[in-house]
């Protein structure tokens, strides 16, 4: 019985060295900035279920109303790594070169932020002269424009009020603005105060995609963290692929929501894993669609003045930890 015990430890032990390498020194812990959204779900999974402590790395959160607010804390390094879309990153970017990279993709929305009205306002065609409130110089303000144009529209057609995406989503539920650029779950909240969706990252996939960001300096203090950190995550991202259910359940709990509500808001969401992250940032000989993307948010944010100077949007993504991340 003894033997039989030692043997059993024994499985254990290789089966866990496996999963995570035993270390000599513990891993150092990382500080993660993020706002709420439903597209986290990898992030939420892997913190519930223990996979970040398991791989031996403390995580510590820090939680923001909008992705740009998280922003500062990055590049002064009170944060180690900020959960964000792509074009927050490209706005430090074109303040220096080596102000961030993004190591790895999250999601996509895929109708998880949209253009929300009052049924008064029956399509994108009718804003014209309203009030909408958006996140100017950010992809929703992208979004929106890419709306009003496919219905021969532009900015100085319609009265435009610069607010987050979740003080949109509520100046909309209030009744103070006739339209808003926003997202989950903010989007189900307009909705259920009588607004629909006029157009969304349905109509305009791969447009908004949430990354990581680190500085280059915490990439070379922290890889083998990082790349701790990025295993876990897409852990996370895997096992709430395959139980969509139960991760609304957990992604309902953090964001406050109900689940049958975050079930539905999950639906609008593509999740990306460590597979799709390395195919869509692909190479330095041969960028994939990610950064061709890039590339269409920083000539955008160019155009209207956010950014003020020529970027090579392949510059803005070091891939190297993906291999690792296994």
């Amino acid at each position: 019985m003894y033997i039989r015990m030692l043997l059993n430890a024994s499985i254990v032990l290789v089966l866990c060295a496996g999963t995570y390498p035993v270390r000599a020194e513990p891993l150092k812990g990382l500080r993660v900035a993020h706002d709420f959204w439903v597209g986290y779900a990898g992030f939420y999974v892997a913190m519930k279920m223990g996979w970040f402590q398991q791989a031996g790395l403390k995580v510590d959160e820090k939680t923001f109303g909008a992705p740009g607010d998280g922003l500062p804390a990055l590049l002064s390094g009170d944060v180690d790594v900020h959960l964000a879309p792509l074009d927050t990153f490209a706005t430090a970017i074109d303040r220096a070169d080596d102000s961030v990279r993004v190591i790895g993709l999250i999601d996509s929305s895929a109708g998880a932020d949209a253009v929300i009205a009052g049924k008064a306002i029956a399509n994108v065609a009718a804003l014209r002269g309203k009030t909408i409130g958006v996140s100017l110089g950010q992809t929703n303000h992208m979004l929106l424009l890419k709306a009003l144009a496919a219905h021969k529209l532009g900015a100085k057609d319609v009265k435009l009020v610069n607010l987050n995406g979740d003080d949109a989503g509520n100046a909309f539920a209030a009744g103070k603005i006739d339209a808003a650029v926003t997202w989950e779950p903010f989007i189900t909240q307009g909705l259920s105060k009588g607004g629909h969706v006029l157009y969304s990252t349905r109509d305009a996939p791969d447009l908004i995609i949430n990354s990581v960001g680190v500085r280059p300096a915490t990439l070379a203090a922290k890889r083998v963290e990082l790349a701790a950190f990025l295993k876990a995550l897409y852990r996370g991202t895997d096992w709430a692929r395959k139980n969509p259910g139960e991760a609304a359940d957990i992604v309902a709990k953090a964001l406050e929501q109900k689940p049958a509500d975050v079930r539905d808001m999950m639906r609008k969401d593509k999740l990306y894993g460590r597979a799709e992250s390395i195919e869509l940032i692909g190479t330095t000989a041969a960028p994939g669609k990610v950064v061709r993307t890039t590339a269409e948010i920083l000539t955008f944010l160019r155009a209207n003045g956010i950014t003020t100077r020529d970027v090579n949007a392949a510059s803005m993504f070091d891939a190297s930890l993906l291999p690792e991340a296994r």
